[in-house]
């Protein structure tokens, strides 16, 4: 009796972790999407650092394929886990992507007027150079799995290349605020949850136990990474 109330707890603690993980996703779709409408018109597209959006791009790539693999390593609520592995791939593939082509096409509007062709190859060589980065990542990422912590917190830099960017070309950041804010709260509050909460579901009883978790120590240095990237972009 006592194993099958257990159970029912963990089942519990995986829905709940779903919806907060699903209802996170979401927001970053809507900051994603007010973000493509604010530089929709005019050159601000070309400001925009086609490196910073890049490696967010990455970075939910590599969470949808994680949670997929979570999900596999445990037939226990797959199909409540595949949901988080596919909002992380919607996210990913329909707005990070589309708006890295988007970036890519106000940076090199004259490659549209010499026909498809070098079009075609132009964009062949970019899908290619981010496509192996990813693919050379995941395999790194797999054969690393006993430093996600650190690999976590080196992600925590995303807005650098847009910032490193704006300071290079001595212009404002064409990133809207509710795009660096929504963005940059709902991607640490996973981190806080994953590293600071022991009461999650990674505790070892059904999903393994985070490496360093729980540790306040991350939590402290993701938000005053967070903190310190968004204070110089706001200001």
């Amino acid at each position: 009796a006592a194993e099958a109330v257990d159970m029912l707890y963990m089942t519990q603690k995986v829905v709940h972790y779903s919806i907060w993980v699903n209802v996170l996703t979401v927001l970053q779709m809507r900051c994603f999407l007010a973000q493509m409408r604010h530089t929709e018109d005019g050159p601000l597209a070309g400001r925009v650092s086609i490196f910073c959006i890049a490696v967010q791009a990455i970075m939910d790539a590599y969470d949808s394929f994680l949670h997929l693999c979570l999900g596999l390593s445990s037939q226990y609520m797959f199909n409540t886990v595949a949901v988080i592995s596919l909002f992380k791939f919607i996210l990913f593939s329909l707005l990070e992507a589309r708006y890295l082509l988007t970036i890519w096409r106000q940076r090199q509007p004259e490659i549209f007027n010499q026909g498809w062709d070098v079009v075609r190859r132009e964009l062949s060589w970019l899908y290619s150079r981010f496509y192996g980065v990813l693919v050379a990542g995941l395999v790194l990422l797999y054969h690393n799995l006993d430093r996600l912590d650190y690999i976590v917190l080196a992600f925590q830099v995303y807005w650098l290349p847009q910032i490193v960017h704006d300071t290079w070309h001595g212009s404002k950041s064409a990133l809207c605020p509710m795009f660096i804010c929504g963005i940059s709260a709902t991607r640490l509050l996973v981190v806080l949850y994953l590293w600071g909460c022991p009461g999650g579901i990674f505790s070892g009883d059904l999903y393994p136990q985070l490496p360093g978790a729980p540790s306040s120590s991350i939590c402290i240095t993701a938000a005053a990474l967070q903190a310190v990237q968004v204070g110089t972009m706001l200001l």
